[in-house]
């Protein structure tokens, strides 16, 4: 079966815009369709996307049971790991952020998306807990862009190897839950869209969409 995948990924994007513009993205596709979804980060620590972590929690579980309503297959991706070290090399302007406690404030965030993708047994993929245990973050073979493997500070985003394994395990889930092969609509963030390499926002670069 021929698969028609959507890189719907927008660098930037967290739960309050996406719900400002939820309807014109789920168009990209009808169900009986799958979608991925990849948000929560820029929500904490994004400057121009942060929200209280109350209101992030009520955007997280209506955009879930939206997409679920719709008629949508439903699989979330848990955000990413962060090094912090590196993120405030790359945003210093964050600096003050992180020395105030905002990584402990992130994993408020991250284990929220858990506690509510489990919380509507959402099949998800927890690129948090597999991305640390793979390797060190800031060495030359993490699946995490850093100053070792890519010449540049980054500590967020994937590498096109972190992309291609993400593309994999979720094929290999899409396929294992005998959810929709049709169309699979990718939608979320920069991580989504494959920020900062080739290709990115298209089914035909270094991003996970492109390996599915």
């Amino acid at each position: 079966m021929r698969t028609t995948v959507i890189n719907a990924g927008v660098p930037g994007d967290g739960t309050k815009v996406f719900l400002e513009k939820a309807e014109e993205i789920l168009s990209l596709a009808k169900p009986p369709a799958t979608v991925v979804l990849s948000m929560g980060a820029n929500d904490c620590i994004n400057p121009h996307r942060q929200i209280p972590f109350p209101q992030f929690r009520k955007n997280f579980r209506e955009i879930c049971k939206m997409i679920q309503a719709k008629g949508f297959h439903l699989i979330n991706i848990i955000p990413p790991v962060i090094l912090f070290d590196e993120f405030v090399q790359k945003y210093p302007e964050m600096k003050d952020a992180v020395d105030d406690g905002l990584e402990d404030l992130y994993l408020k965030y991250v284990d929220c998306t858990r506690a509510i993708t489990e919380e509507f047994e959402i099949p998800y993929l927890d690129i948090f807990k597999i991305f640390s245990s793979i390797s060190p973050l800031d060495r030359t073979e993490s699946l995490t862009r850093n100053k070792q493997n890519c010449g540049a500070y980054d500590g967020i985003h994937p590498t096109p190897h972190g992309h291609i394994l993400i593309g994999a395990m979720l094929y290999e889930k899409i396929r294992t839950l005998n959810y929709p092969q049709k169309t699979v609509l990718c939608i979320g963030d920069s991580l989504t869209h494959g920020y900062p390499l080739a290709g990115m926002g298209t089914v035909e670069g270094d991003n996970y969409p492109s390996a599915l």
